[in-house]
């Protein structure tokens, strides 16, 4: 067993991915059911989010084979997820904790045959009110291999993690830039501005002005991501926005189909910024993301980091930037959040 804490943009995806590959290839070379047809789940990867569930899965597509991985989250048909597992006979099966457990309650998914099983982004699953699915959904330590990732754990998961993994378990620790958790290069800014709704929205479209670029030698690229706190926030910044750019909003409350066409249309380039809550500050791996506008204040350290992480990904043609929305009022909170990320914000 063991956790990793590696920055953000590090290719934590392909530290669980790439391992789960081998063990399907050595079970199928040994005769053990590894291969395509029938058989049972061998490798369970649980995620915070549905849209960081179906990114994970296509790294196991690639990896592991057409076919070797099913999507098992809400919003969506379940039929057909089923039909991937009973009739498709998918090896991986990659989901949100809620539709893992409803799987495994009824059967579909039976755990007992798994020999890795993956929590991604583990503070954020914890943090999100999801342990007693997780409780159903993990199987019992010394079981299979148990393996937590984000670029954020912290001692509060010790009392958790003592309990599911097994004594002794590998901690592996990359450390980024000054000890920061933001991988890439990023460099982070404060823009200064008055209080009030409207003194934000109009620094949230000079920011987009002066920072977000353009599409430069036919790639994707110059895109930005506006972080808000709330629903609300994110549609009346998407509001702001769309008189000048090409803008999708991103939040729990859109339905899943639209969620996914909002990230396929900025993987494509056709939108050029999403305003989103933290729905989308998690894992998600999008190359042409160059600004990170924080319009709202992040609650706390490390939710700052996981935004500010979707800037300057790898494949990315310019360093990031991450840019909070400064007003007067916030002056200690952005001093707390360099003493506690580890950045320095000019």
């Amino acid at each position: 067993d063991a956790t990793c804490r590696a920055p953000t943009g590090s290719g934590k995806t392909l530290a669980y991915v790439l391992p789960i590959a081998k063990m399907l290839e050595r079970a199928a070379r040994d005769g053990s059911g590894g291969g395509g047809g029938g058989g049972a789940v061998r490798a369970m990867v649980v995620t915070p989010t549905r849209e960081l569930a179906s990114q994970v899965r296509t790294q196991c597509e690639r990896y592991c084979g057409e076919g070797s991985s099913a999507l098992c989250v809400g919003g969506t048909s379940a039929k057909a997820q089923e039909d991937a597992i009973r009739k498709g006979g998918a090896k991986i099966v990659v989901g949100t904790p809620g539709r893992m457990k409803e799987f495994i309650d009824r059967g579909v998914i039976e755990p007992r045959a798994v020999e890795i099983q993956v929590l991604d982004e583990i503070d954020r699953l914890l943090d999100g009110g999801f342990e007693g699915e997780i409780d159903a959904v993990m199987r019992p330590p010394g079981t299979c291999q148990t393996l937590c990732f984000s670029a954020t754990i912290s001692a509060a998961l010790s009392r958790f993690l003592d309990r599911k993994l097994v004594p002794g378990y590998a901690e592996v620790v990359v450390a980024g830039r000054g000890g920061s958790n933001v991988g890439g290069m990023v460099e982070h800014l404060a823009y200064a501005t008055k209080s009030g709704d409207d003194a934000v929205g109009s620094a949230v479209v000079d920011a987009l002005e002066h920072y977000a670029g353009e599409h430069v030698d036919g790639r994707v690229g110059g895109q930005a991501i506006v972080f808000t706190e709330t629903k609300s926030t994110a549609e009346r910044e998407f509001d702001t926005g769309k008189r000048t750019r090409r803008v999708a909003s991103l939040h729990g409350d859109l339905p899943q189909p639209a969620r996914d066409a909002t990230l396929a249309n900025l993987r494509s380039g056709e939108v050029d910024v999403l305003v989103a809550t933290d729905v989308a500050a998690r894992g998600l791996d999008l190359p042409g993301v160059e600004l990170v506008v924080h319009a709202d204040m992040p609650k706390s350290a490390d939710t700052y980091s996981h935004r500010a992480g979707r800037a300057g990904r790898p494949g990315c043609a310019v360093p990031g930037v991450s840019l909070l929305i400064s007003r007067p009022e916030l002056a200690s909170e952005i001093t707390r959040l360099e003493r506690e990320a580890k950045v320095s914000i000019r």
